[in-house]
């Protein structure tokens, strides 16, 4: 791979790496998910507010990365699968399949029956440098925490800067599955923003997984190894950014670093009352899709006051999924990704049932939820895509949002009239959010002072 340097702090270290071509020739691509459901051209347009994105109309994701970057030697074309001991930041340009504007891409994909097929790949890739203060090392070069300190500057100033264009100053940071390359999650997270209307700000988060096809056992022990990282960037995104508040989606192995990484600041939290860790950590909906973390661990989380660290969590669910039986199969223990079955585990469906910021979605009744493998239906089902990028751009419950108590009142389903409910709910939370813009913009005119009026003393 070619590696252009670009010193910009000290000439003692590199400060920001442009990363464009290696040796593989080989472009990784994936096709743009279908539409979510509840979206059209009309009523439902996601894509109406044109000043969220840059003038050439391409999106920059920002993102982190716990992965080396790649040299002329690797097979890899930015980032390898080998573990690092610092978070990287940077920011990646994503691109449409060729021959295809960005506004072709946004009017055609909501055309419903659409067969057309569109791919995302990456551009450029403008690594900024180290988060400051993750260096495990015990170097105290001065030069080093200088290039640090500037690169995670740049970073906060470009979050900032997005959020500052859009009318969700939200944050969502995207947390992968096993056995894909750096370029995998940085399109998916592209791919979910987009259905947003580019709202808020979407980060992935690169931790080090590898392609080979034994990739398993030693991807979720690297999700378990990323779970430190992973706490330092969303305690960093809450100190250091403008966000009113951040999201997370766990996906798979990548929901081990993510639960393991909420336990882990539940436990830090201590004796600080609920509403205090909330409003420290400003985390909002945790969301775990396909999670293949034992049950019974997810219990012992719990136990341990997880589900206090944020405002709300979401476990997706399919029986279908095959992915998580075969880790069933090779684990011997039942997985949170197939939550439902509780035969075994009394204890965790008393505690869902006892906990309204803890909901279980079964996404079984949801139209393509068993395409491929039954794995990634949070973008392969129209429908579940709808459910999950509703409630993130939104902030819906799942009552809110149509979905019904399933058998014995532990899970929610989706009902035949889910969308029709879906856009209703939708429909009154735009009206509410544009009454309120309306009001805040024409402040009501004070009345007149009656002759017998006096000014208001200071302190009443």
């Amino acid at each position: 791979m070619s590696v252009r340097l670009r010193l910009v702090a000290s000439p003692v270290l590199a400060g920001a790496l442009l990363l464009t071509g290696c040796v593989s020739t080989n472009t990784y691509e994936i096709p743009l998910m279908p539409a979510p459901e509840y979206v059209d051209g009309e009523t439902f347009n996601p894509f109406r507010n044109s000043a969220v994105l840059p003038p050439d109309g391409k999106p920059e994701v920002l993102y982190a990365t716990l992965r080396l970057p790649a040299t002329s030697t690797d097979s890899d074309r930015y980032y390898t699968s080998k573990r690092a001991e610092i978070i990287r930041l940077g920011e990646a340009h994503i691109e449409a399949s060729e021959n295809t504007s960005w506004d072709q891409l946004r009017d055609i994909a909501l055309l419903r029956g659409n067969e057309s097929k569109f791919t995302l790949r990456l551009g450029d890739v403008d690594e900024f440098g180290a988060l400051a203060g993750t260096r495990l090392d015990l170097d105290d070069d001065e030069a080093v925490r200088a290039a640090d300190a500037e690169a995670t500057a740049r970073f906060t100033a470009a979050v900032n800067a997005q959020l500052a264009r859009r009318e969700v100053k939200d944050i969502v940071v995207y947390a992968h599955g096993y056995r894909v390359n750096f370029e995998n999650p940085l399109l998916v997270a592209a791919e979910l923003w987009h259905f947003t209307g580019y709202e808020g700000v979407f980060i992935p988060f690169a931790w080090p997984a590898r392609e080979g096809r034994l990739a398993y056992f030693g991807d979720v022990e690297s999700a378990r190894y990323s779970a430190r990282a992973f706490r330092e960037f969303l305690t960093y995104l809450a100190r250091e950014t403008d966000a009113r508040r951040i999201h997370v989606i766990g996906y798979s192995a990548g929901t081990r670093m993510v639960l393991t990484t909420m336990h882990e600041l539940a436990l830090q939290g201590g004796p600080l009352p609920d509403g205090d860790l909330q409003s420290r950590l400003r985390l909002g909906n945790v969301i775990l899709v396909g999670s293949d973390v034992d049950l019974g661990l997810v219990g012992n989380y719990l136990k341990d006051g997880m589900v206090n660290v944020a405002e709300r969590f979401t476990f997706y669910e399919s029986p279908q999924d095959a992915a998580l039986r075969m880790a069933r199969f090779v684990t011997g223990q039942p997985r949170a990704g197939q939550l439902l079955d509780l035969a075994g585990a009394p204890e965790v469906a008393a505690f869902i049932a006892a906990f309204p910021s803890l909901a279980v979605v079964d996404v079984q009744s949801a139209p393509f939820f068993d395409s491929g493998n039954g794995h990634s239906y949070f973008k392969d089902s129209p429908r579940v895509s709808s459910d999950l990028l509703a409630t993130l751009r939104y902030g819906l419950s799942p009552e809110e949002r149509g979905l019904v108590r399933g058998p014995g009142g532990i899970g929610w389903e989706f009902p035949p009239d889910y969308i029709d409910r879906l856009r209703a709910a939708v429909a009154a939370r735009q009206g509410a959010a544009a009454a309120a813009t309306s009001n805040a913009a024409v402040p009501p005119r004070p009345a007149a002072p009656s002759p017998a009026a006096r000014p208001p003393v200071a302190g009443e």
